[in-house]
């Protein structure tokens, strides 16, 4: 999704974001609105629900990536 490769290249994020454009992952796990980050390790260190504020979101991301 172009959209989100422009967010991350915008923030310096250097690693995949995913948007379930289909919803086939929102079916799967919850009928919320869902927001995850997680590490490269494939460890969840964010769940929120709605949706969060870029600024808030932009500092976890940098913090993980430090």
């Amino acid at each position: 999704m172009e959209a989100l490769n422009v967010f991350a290249e915008k923030h310096g994020i250097t690693f995949p974001l995913i948007s379930d454009v289909d919803g086939k992952l929102k079916s799967l796990y919850s009928k919320k609105r869902i927001n995850y980050l997680i590490d490269r390790n494939g460890i969840i260190q964010m769940i929120q629900n709605g949706v969060p504020k870029n600024e808030y979101f932009i500092e976890k991301i940098q913090a993980l990536d430090k």
